[in-house]
Order: C-alpha cells, then sequence, then structure tokens
C-alpha cells in the first residue's frame, strides 16, 4: 500500500502525517497506535534458526513498522510477513534490534493481548479527523454564504477578541449575536468528526456539487488569515466539504450540518425583548380554563392591583405570584427562532390558548409619560399531546415566530389565586 510516515519536529512537538501527504493527525489515534506499539506482546519467541522465514523479496504483502528517536538515526524495525495460512492467527516477525529472535504475534484480538489487526496503521485512521484547526481566540468574524440568501456577517467590531459576538444587519446596523450559534458553528468546524474521507486528488469539484456549494464558511482571523469550507450535497443526497485551495473532500454528517445557522433571524439572542419593570404599568393575560386578569403594577411601591371582567379582584391575587410572572416575562428565553412564513406556527397562532399583553409607558425628552405601549405576546403548544414539549411563540411588534420550551411556558400560566409558594 505504499509508506506512511509519522514524525515531528521536536519532542514537544504535534505529530505530522508527512508522507505520502502533508495532514494534520488525529491525538487520540496517534496516541493509541503509540501506546499500542509499546503494548505489544508476542505468544512466544523462538531462535530464528528454529523457524522458516522467507528471504527479503520472496514475498509480497511484508509490512514493517520502523521507530526513530531523538538523538539516534537508525530505527528500530519491525518486519512483519504475511502468514502462510490465509486465516491465520499469529504472524512471526522479527526486530532489526534482536535479530536472531522470531516473535508470534497475535493477528486477530486475543485475551488480554493487543493484537496488530487493532493498531490504526493507515492513512485515514490517523489523520485529523475535524474540518479546521481555527484558533478560535484570533477569530475575527465568520461569513456564512448559503444558496438564495443574503450573507451572514458575525464578529468582533472592535477587533477585541474578547469582546461580544456581533450581528452585522443588511442595513448596516448590528446587534449582539446568539452565543449558542457561534458555540454550535465552531463546535461544528473544529471538534466534530468527518463522516468519511473521499479523495485526497480533486481536481475537479463537480463530482460532489462542491463547485456549486449550498453552504460556503470564511472564517478571517486577525492576522488576516482566511480559511474557506465549501459545503454541498450530492445528487446522491450526501453531504461534502472541502477547504478552498485543497485537494481534499471529505463526507459530512447531517448533524453537522444542523449546527451550522444560515439565516440572520437564527443568529440573534434568545432574550425576547428588554422589558424593564420601571416602566411596565400592567399585565393583561387571557388564557383557556382561567378567566381572564388585567395586573396594574406600581413600581414605586412595588405594588399589584387587579381587574377582571370589570371587578376589582384585587384581594384574590397573591402579589408574589404575579412577581413571580413578571419575573418570568422579564427573564423570558427563545428556545429557537423561526422564519416568518412558518405556517404552522401561524396557522396554531390564529387562536392560542395563551395571549399576554404588557402595558409600558412611554417617556418623552422632559422624563414626562408621552403614552402607553402594548406589546402582545402570543403562546400555543407545538401538538395537542399532553406531553407537547414546544411551545410556538410571537410578539406583535416581531415578525419573527419562536419556540420556547414547556417548563418557560408553564411560568406564564402561573396560578395567580394560589398560594403555594
Amino acid at each position: 500500500e505504499g509508506e506512511l510516515v509519522l514524525a515531528k519536529d521536536a519532542p514537544d512537538a504535534p505529530w505530522h502525517i508527512i508522507k505520502p501527504l502533508s495532514l494534520s493527525t488525529d491525538r487520540d489515534a496517534v496516541k493509541r497506535l503509540l501506546e499500542g506499539l509499546f503494548q505489544l506482546r508476542a505468544l512466544k519467541v523462538s531462535d530464528i534458526s528454529s523457524v522458516t522465514r522467507l528471504a527479503n523479496g520472496e514475498t509480497t504483502g511484508n509490512r514493517q513498522i520502523a521507530i526513530q528517536t531523538f538523538g539516534r538515526d537508525q530505527e528500530t524495525v519491525l518486519d512483519i510477513q504475511p502468514p502462510a495460512i490465509a486465516d491465520a492467527r499469529t504472524a512471526l516477525p522479527i526486530v532489526s534490534a534482536r535479530p536472531t529472535a522470531v516473535f508470534e504475534l497475535p493477528l486477530k484480538p486475543e485475551a488480554d493481548l493487543l493484537s496488530l489487526a487493532q493498531l490504526p496503521l493507515t492513512v485515514n485512521e490517523l489523520r485529523d479527523t475535524t474540518l479546521t484547526h481555527l484558533r478560535v481566540a484570533q477569530l475575527q468574524s465568520i461569513r456564512i454564504t448559503s444558496a438564495n440568501h443574503e450573507p451572514v456577517i458575525v464578529g468582533h467590531p472592535s477587533k477585541d477578541p474578547k469582546s461580544p459576538w456581533m450581528l452585522f444587519t443588511a442595513d448596516g446596523k448590528s446587534q449582539p449575536a446568539s452565543e449558542k450559534a457561534v458555540f454550535d458553528i465552531l463546535k461544528a468546524v473544529t471538534e466534530d468528526k468527518v463522516a468519511g474521507f473521499v479523495t485526497d486528488a480533486a481536481t475537479d469539484l463537480t463530482p460532489w456539487g462542491l463547485d456549486r456549494p449550498i453552504i460556503t464558511l470564511t472564517f478571517l482571523g486577525f492576522d488576516n488569515a482566511v480559511i474557506e469550507l465549501l459545503i454541498a450535497r450530492g445528487k446522491d443526497g450526501t453531504i461534502y466539504a472541502s477547504r478552498r485551495g485543497s485537494l481534499s473532500v471529505v463526507k459530512l454528517d447531517e448533524t453537522t450540518l444542523s449546527k451550522i445557522a444560515t439565516l440572520p433571524y437564527q443568529w440573534r439572542q434568545p432574550r425576547l425583548w428588554s422589558l424593564n419593570r420601571v416602566d411596565l404599568l400592567g399585565i393583561e393575560r387571557v388564557s383557556i380554563n382561567r378567566p381572564p386578569v388585567l395586573l396594574r403594577y406600581s413600581f414605586l411601591d412595588e405594588s399589584w392591583k387587579a381587574e377582571s371582567a370589570g371587578k376589582d379582584v384585587t384581594a384574590q391575587i397573591n402579589p408574589d405570584r404575579a412577581n413571580y410572572l413578571l419575573t418570568a416575562l422579564e427573564n423570558l428565553q427563545v428556545t429557537r427562532w423561526l422564519g416568518t412564513d412558518d405556517s404552522e406556527a401561524a396557522a396554531r397562532l390564529v387562536s392560542p390558548p395563551l395571549v399576554i399583553s404588557v402595558l409600558c409607558k412611554q417617556v418623552n425628552d422632559n422624563g414626562g409619560i408621552a403614552g402607553v405601549a402594548r406589546g402582545e405576546l402570543r403562546i400555543a403548544p407545538v401538538s395537542d399531546s399532553p406531553d407537547n414539549r414546544f411551545y410556538y411563540g410571537r410578539l406583535t411588534s416581531e415578525p419573527n415566530y419562536f419556540l420556547i420550551d414547556r417548563p418557560t411556558a408553564l411560568k406564564l400560566t402561573v396560578d395567580l389565586s394560589s398560594e403555594d409558594p
């Protein structure tokens, strides 16, 4: 099969494949190989005079494993001849450092012994299985270009790697980006393992659809270094990827593709709104199986008054429960943002079982009240199943639908009259 060479420049330097190709290595695989070589134990050791071995050049299929240490010019070579019988359990290699001994080594797994078959000895077993070696701390921006959509750009506008990630919108503005979306895409390209290696000699990317990628990821470092990844779906449905300028093509799992957010709304922060209780005037909640209630709030003394069906029901309201509802609304986190054209969400939210309206004062430049702003939150379960895990939602002031999880939705339906904590 040719020659495979692993090497490193210094004792504390990383291992690299230098032949037949220049490739980074999988640290775990190299560790497994080195540990395996040191753990090899013979079933039996015989004097070479008592064992018949073919002379060099008299057989095909020989394998050699050579080790060279720092400070020595000479290699130690393990020479493994193929067994005479096709389904043999053992092989009879010799070691250059002990030329008079023949070691009987297991070819297949044996109890308490490592076999030659368990050693990673091919390029694809030892090469790095991640898409990139990005230095995340030195990453300035990420550009995601997908078919039929405007590019998404996130980055550090202050050019400080410790500053928050920002999403740059089409109108030239910026807003905080979802940390989860950043984490997911970086994990996909630096930690997820590829599903398989296709070729290392791709001079034409057309056979895998990479000449017209569905996603192009461009990573720009503060040192102006650029890494560009092309991702395509082949005619067979398989996901392929290649780095711009590389001859290698790999396969990706669907799970890796799912971690790459390609649309601007998917990069929005999960926080739904900036609800400030200082400006809060009231909360109106309409839900099934409970009478509608209007809670009027006074920030000065943090007190509540309640109305239902035109009657004062303040005495029936537990203020701790009202505070619990307010805190839940303030801290409301979106599980996932959805598109503006999500037909299932739209249908579910036509007559939702829960509608919460928040009334806040609008203040003019002189600090006076200029009016009242009303924000309406509509919530509906994704399905009618009692085990439903997610709920659709939408704010009247927002074009995008979203999902929240069941625990979050249940906080919004808290029984305001309950005395339980």
